[in-house]
Parts: structure tokens; sequence; C-alpha cells
């Protein structure tokens, strides 16, 4: 009896299924309420990958938008972005296989190392812009980016840095194209979204300015505690530049920040463009070791993915010279499963999100 149920769950899948005998399946990296990524292994190659499993329940009605992660992604041929080997369904789930990387995050990278400055800094942001460059002109918009989806490749000190996670890209007809879902993670996310205006490509360059902000000093240039702060401050464009922790950090990164975080889009700029703005050309970006400061500013060695978000949520209320101190309870994220079963079809997936600082819900129409 066992052996028929097996046979008929196999002869009632969709024809790709069969692909799913290519992979040898091992233990999870991550899980939440969409489904799970685990290890996995091309058994012809023995190459490590990461297989990416979507539970078709949870998505229903949005399907769009892993078929589209999947079309958009698989097409992508750039050194520092994610690759996407290969993609399937069975009955319940979209399966995408990615390339593993297993670097770890930027920000984690940073702080486990003994010296980090200005133009260190600079080469990263440099790397991620370049990456925007190529998706921009060919239309896509990442509109997700965060420090947690900066992965580098390996544990090499030369690995290249890759921009992962294109779960709610969206390409566009054409550059100019206006998008309305309401979408991203909070802290990250432009003003335009938040204040449900039709937007542009530009989010992804307030994206990045955020992270480049954070990056140089180890806070985040807007309050992560209060949502309408965050946007009152965010909407007028007001980015202080403490002198204690930016004194040794050069007015081209600055003036290149406040471009990127200009609550006006059109004022951004465009990613190629920004390729050839004076951070990036000139010899102005500074040696000064900035790694107590960005210590000081959070200290992500030893903590999940999403406690960065907490951490630096915190010490940006410690650094602002214009708010009192307030009380602020920061939960850790949930932890993952260390080891589960090789075929990951029919087994039950942890059903609690990691926890993350206030995101973003996207809404019901993917525009």
């Amino acid at each position: 009896m066992k052996f028929l149920d097996s046979l008929l769950h196999r002869f009632n899948q969709p024809a790709d299924y069969e692909k799913k005998s290519l992979f040898k399946i091992g233990h999870v990296l991550g899980s939440g309420s969409y489904g799970e990524v685990r290890e996995a292994v091309i058994i012809s190659t023995g190459q490590k990958c990461a297989m990416k499993a979507i539970k078709k329940s949870a998505v229903a009605g949005h399907e769009e938008l892993v078929k589209s992660e999947m079309e958009v992604v698989g097409r992508l041929d750039h050194p520092n972005i994610i690759k996407l080997y290969d993609h399937f369904e069975s009955r319940d789930k979209y399966y995408m296989v990615f390339e593993l990387a297993t670097g770890g995050e930027l920000f984690d990278r940073i702080i486990n190392q003994g010296k980090f400055t200005e133009k260190d800094g600079r080469g990263h942001i440099q790397t991620v812009l370049g990456a925007i460059a190529y998706l921009h002109e060919r239309n896509i918009v990442h509109r997700d980016l965060k420090p947690e989806n900066l992965l580098f490749r390996d544990d090499y000190p030369t690995s290249e840095l890759l921009l992962a996670d294109f779960g709610i890209c969206k390409e566009i007809d054409t550059g100019d194209q206006a998008m309305s879902t309401i979408c991203g993670s909070f802290g990250y996310t432009a003003p335009e979204i938040m204040l449900r205006k039709k937007y542009g490509r530009e989010v992804d360059l307030w994206s990045l300015g955020v992270i480049t902000y954070t990056l140089l000093c180890g806070y985040t240039p807007f309050p992560m505690d209060d949502q309408a702060r965050f946007l009152d401050q965010a909407r007028h464009g007001r980015v202080e530049f403490h002198s204690r922790y930016w004194k040794d950090i050069s007015d081209e990164a600055k003036a290149f920040i406040k471009q990127l975080l200009d609550p006006v889009p059109a004022n951004r700029g465009n990613a190629t463009e920004l390729l050839s703005h004076a951070w990036f050309v000139s010899s102005t970006a500074t040696d000064v070791d900035l790694i107590s400061n960005v210590r000081e500013g959070f200290n992500a060695r030893g903590m999940l993915t999403k406690g960065v978000n907490a951490i630096l949520m915190v010490n940006r209320m410690k650094r602002s010279s214009i708010e009192s101190a307030a009380k602020l309870g920061v939960k850790p994220g949930a932890g993952m499963d260390a080891e589960s079963k090789k075929d990951a079809d029919d087994e039950e997936v942890d059903e609690s999100e990691p926890t993350e600082s206030a995101p973003i819900k996207a809404s019901t129409t993917a525009t």
C-alpha cells in the first residue's frame, strides 16, 4: 500500500517534478511561513547549492511573484548577482535552485575583520551599485535592498559580494514605468513607497543610501523605533552626520549619501551615472580605521540574520543627539532547525517567521 501511495504521488506531479531527483537535499538553512531554504547537492557534479521551496498555498493568488522571480533571475548573468541554476514545481510547492553563498553577510564580515576603512566601504558600495546598474539597465527593480541580501560567495578574503533575494523584484516595461505595490523592509524602504505614491527604480537607490550610511558608522540614518518619526524625517531628507562618528569620513561620501537619500526621487540620479560620482573617481576616501565606531554601532558577531536590524535600531537611539532615551524591547530572531529529513516535499514547515524590525507587508496587487 505504501508503495502504491508513493507511485500515485509521483505520477500526480507536474512534468518537471522529475528534476528533483537530480538533487540530494540536505539540512535547513532558513525557514518561514512561505517555505524554506535547504542546502542541496547536484548529484551529477557534487556541487553544493541552495534549494528554495515555496508553498503554493502560501502564495495563492500571487503566483506571478514567484514566476517572475524564476523568469527574471534566470536571465541574469552578472558576477555580483546570485545565480539561479534551475527551477521546477511539485503539486504543492515551487522550487528554485540557487548557487550557495557560504561567505556570510557583508555586515557580519566587517565586524569579524580587524580593520575597516572608508575605502573598504566604498569598494563594497561600488560593487553593489554596479549590480543595481546592471538591473536597472534591463528595467528590473529589486525593491528589497538591505544588508541581509548582500552575501559573500565564499569565505576567501577576495570573495565576490553578491546581491540576493529577488522575491519581490519587478520587471517594468520602460525605465519610467511607475509601480504602486507597498513592499520592502522597514528602514530601507523609500518614503514614496510608504506614502503610497507611484514610484520608480529610484527606490533601490534610496535603499542603497541607507545601507551606505549604516555601513560607514554602524547606525541607521533615520530612527527605526517609530514608523511615524522615521517617515517624517525620511520624507524631509533630514540626514545628520554626527561629528564623533563622521569626522574621519570624506565629504564626497556624505554627498553621495545625501544624494541617494533625497526625498525627491528624480534628484537621486540613476545607478549608471552614480558610478561616476566623485566618491568613486576621486582619491578622497580615507584610510582611517573605523572599526571601533562601527562595532559600537552594531555588533553582528554570533547574531542571527534578522537580529542585526534590532541592533541597528537600538544603537540609532543611542546615537541620536536630539532624541531622549526610550525603553525598547528587542525580540531575537527565531532559531533555525539544524537538521531535518532529506526529502522536503511533504514535510511540515515551521510556520514562524524570523523576527524583523517592522516589515512592510506587500499589498494584494503586485505592480
